[in-house]
């Protein structure tokens, strides 16, 4: 055993080590847990006279079970330590208790990193921290680092510790399905940690075509494609994400039906290329003015530009169709439209073109007059006020809006409402309330479902002609009188329509019909095979993920080990086997026109089934609830629970739901998959009268049982009282064995 630390159990302790805090010394000839007796005592003949005596008093009264060890060594454990910073989580361990964990950002690292890699390729350092651990380590402890950068990882991937400015080469492990490595360390004083990915660049530059054939995730680094492991299957989604900014030509789509570009407030140069029967999403986040789609776009298939984004280059449509989800792009370069179909509700724009094809556009500044065959039923196109530019606006005067009039309602305006069927996964499910003006022309709303069919609203909505003295309207669907009907529905988009008096004016309120997912189960036992069943309404999802991290990416972590049965959903008892217990968020992705995909998430408590075996040696039913043990003040007794865990995954002891220390009790580990732990008397005599709770923690799982801690007063009597003829008897024997020892001690 190393210096410090409790015996392995089997093996004897070298003579001469220091005992662990809370353990009592041993010499050479200590116990072997489990297996051999405590070494003799050497004795004066009086005092081994005494004590055999007091010994056989106490062993005729002994409620002690044969085969109960009593010389099990109590051992010591130190416990696994955990910090995070961002999406960063560290734990080390073992270690001990006195010794504290943290973690920040490195600095003073890239030099001495860049001095020690080699080659033409050059290095690009994409993570580093430092690590701190206060307190003194006993011996090597174990590190595992956690982190979504590191699931992209290359077989080239260097590890370093940084100390007093040189690099020293790490070795480690990678899993790359969890985004962990994992390596021994010894001191930390600080530990800063680098991770470089010196894989070769890509060769995505302006001559580059952008492969396609991925894993569900690809991230991009100093302008190159850091590509993932390749996946075992095509992949009909596939979703890029700018680190940085990039250039690239994209041409090949391989078999990828759905890409979707996230600039993240990056740039992203290059031509691109959509195949007929393909999907491009570019998605600008939504508070930088700074992200830009430099290149031109040639769509045969479709095109969704969605959040804030500037798109200079030109922009032809030759059958595909263009989407424009939100007011903050502005594409200023020009717009044709062969054969396509362009929507647009808002924005700023350049030239639009159209010699062919239609539109739905509704809103929007242009430098040129938008042709009238782009424009929605009932819209215009005019001059700015300055002359200058055209803006579109809706040419009637009737208008649907948010109960506040701040935001406008139109069939493709990019506004819409939300109903999650069974209300399990919104709390978004509430009664809808529009503006209408003018209110004195309303006449009725109705429901055109995303099939296309038409409902009658009649007794689910309340509508008053002025609430302002204004003339603004207002109409409430209640959501009580209508859910029945909504969950009745397909799911996806549909429509409430606005009819106003004059019989030319309808107006489409969007709203977004989301499918409903139950569960038969919260809670999943690890080894009992019992099925965890989803039951899926309307659509099948595009994809699933589990224990998604990043709220903004869709693609992590796809999960694809299920089976189906018409619209129920099976994962295999295999893999929820294998997760770590603790939440896992199942997440089912739905795409919707017109928006970015929906996901609706059901939670599942994985648990091991931990349980209290035996209590003071005595065996439990484990089929029924536990009986409470009892401990009597001043019985000088341990209190013994026995869990079926095994002792390497052992963590500490909670008592009424608060850990103790460890010099509280003592470990006993003789049987393979077992645990006890035996509570000692001066730690149970401090513990007030009554009902407590213990729990034995393991790292996967918790065994509980309770107890009671009872006076000394309510203690058994041994022996009761009708057993009088063995006190005399005992007394004789006591008499006679001090009569007999007398002589003997007069002979020697």
């Amino acid at each position: 055993p190393v210096e410090g630390e409790p015996p392995v159990e089997g093996e004897t302790p070298v003579e001469g080590e220091t005992p662990v805090e809370g353990e009592i010394p041993v010499d050479a000839a200590a116990v072997v847990i489990g297996e051999a007796e405590p070494a003799a005592v050497s004795e004066t003949p009086a005092e081994q006279k005494e004590e055999t005596f007091v010994d056989q008093l106490l062993n005729l009264f002994s409620t002690e079970e044969e085969g109960v060890d009593k010389e099990a060594q109590n051992i010591p454990h130190s416990e696994e330590k955990y910090a995070a910073d961002g999406n960063t989580e560290i734990t080390i361990g073992p270690a001990p208790d006195d010794v504290t964990l943290t973690i920040r950002e490195a600095e003073n690292y890239r030099d001495a990193v860049l001095a020690m890699a080699t080659g033409d390729e050059g290095v690009n350092i994409i993570w580093a921290k430092d690590i701190d651990v206060s307190g003194e380590l006993e011996s090597e402890v174990t590190v595992t680092i956690t982190d979504p950068a590191f699931r992209t990882l290359s077989d080239d991937a260097v590890l370093y510790h940084i100390v007093d400015g040189v690099a020293y080469e790490v070795p480690f492990t990678l899993d790359r399905e969890t985004g962990t490595i994992t390596f021994k360390a010894t001191s930390f004083s600080p530990y800063a940690i680098t991770v470089p990915d010196v894989s070769n660049p890509s060769t995505a530059n302006d001559e580059a075509e952008l492969e396609l054939k991925l894993g569900p995730e690809a991230r991009v680094k100093n302008g190159d494609l850091q590509t993932p492991v390749t996946a075992a299957s095509p992949q009909t989604e596939f979703g890029i994400v700018l680190d940085a900014d990039a250039t690239w030509n994209i041409t090949n789509w391989g078999s990828v039906n759905n890409l979707e570009i996230r600039l993240n407030g990056r740039i992203l140069n290059g031509d691109i290329e959509v195949p007929a029967g393909k999907t491009l999403t570019i998605t600008g986040a939504s508070d930088n003015a700074y992200q830009r789609v430099n290149g031109k776009i040639t769509a045969a298939g479709n095109v969704v530009l969605a959040g804030r984004m500037a798109v200079p280059g030109d922009i032809t449509l030759n059958s595909g169709s263009l989407y424009v989800d939100g007011g903050n792009v502005a594409a200023s370069g020009t717009i044709t439209s062969n054969s396509g179909f362009v929507q647009i509700s808002t924005g700023s724009y350049g030239t639009l073109v159209a010699s062919g094809g239609g539109g739905h556009i509704t809103g929007g500044t242009y430098n040129q007059p938008v042709p009238n065959a782009m424009l929605a039923s009932g819209y215009a196109c005019k001059p700015t006020e300055d002359g200058k530019r055209y803006v579109v606006y809706q040419a009637d005067e009737a208008r649907v809006k948010t109960i506040n009039g701040e935001v406008n309602f139109s069939r493709n305006g990019g506004n819409y409402y939300e109903f999650c069927k069974g209300d399990a996964n919104s709390s978004a499910n509430y009664s809808f309330q529009y503006a209408v003006t003018p209110g004195s022309q309303f006449d009725s709303v109705t429901l055109i479902d995303p099939s296309g069919t038409t409902h009658s609203l009649t007794g689910m909505y309340t509508f008053t002609s002025d609430v302002d003295g204004k003339g603004t309207g207002r109409v409430i669907i209640n959501k009580d009188s209508v859910k029945s009907l909504l969950n009745s529905v397909p799911a996806g988009r549909g429509y409430f329509q606005f009819s106003f008096k004059s019989g030319t004016i309808l107006i489409d309120a969007p709203l977004n019909i989301y499918p409903d997912i139950t569960c038969n189960t919260d809670t999943y036992i690890i080894d009992s095979f019992q099925p965890v069943v989803f039951t899926l309404t309307d659509l099948n999802p595009i994809f699933i993920t589990v224990d998604k991290a990043d709220a903004d990416n869709a693609y992590d972590k796809l999960f694809t080990d299920y089976t189906t049965s018409g619209n129920q959903l099976l994962p295999s008892t295999t893999y929820l086997n294998n997760l770590t217990p603790g939440q896992h968020n199942f997440d089912f992705w739905y795409a919707m026109d017109y928006c970015n995909p929906v996901r609706l998430r059901w939670t599942i408590t994985v648990a091991k089934d931990y349980k209290i075996t035996r209590i003071n040696g005595v065996n439990m039913y484990k089929d029924k609830n536990q009986p409470d043990s009892n401990w009597y003040q001043y019985s000088g007794r341990n209190l013994d629970h026995t869990a079926n865990g095994d002792s390497s995954k052992f963590v500490g002891v909670n008592i009424d739901g608060k850990r103790i220390s460890y010099t509280n009790y003592a470990l006993y580990t003789h049987v393979p998959g077992e645990t006890t732990v035996g509570l000692y008397p001066g730690y149970l005599a401090t513990l007030p009268q009554g009902k407590h709770t213990i729990e034995l923690v393991f790292t996967d799982g918790t065994a509980s049982a309770t107890f009671n801690v009872l006076g000394a007063s309510a203690s058994p009597k041994t022996g009761d009282n009708n057993h009088v003829g063995l006190w005399v008897g005992l007394l004789v024997l006591s008499g006679a064995a001090v009569v007999a020892l007398i002589p003997k001690k007069k002979k020697h």
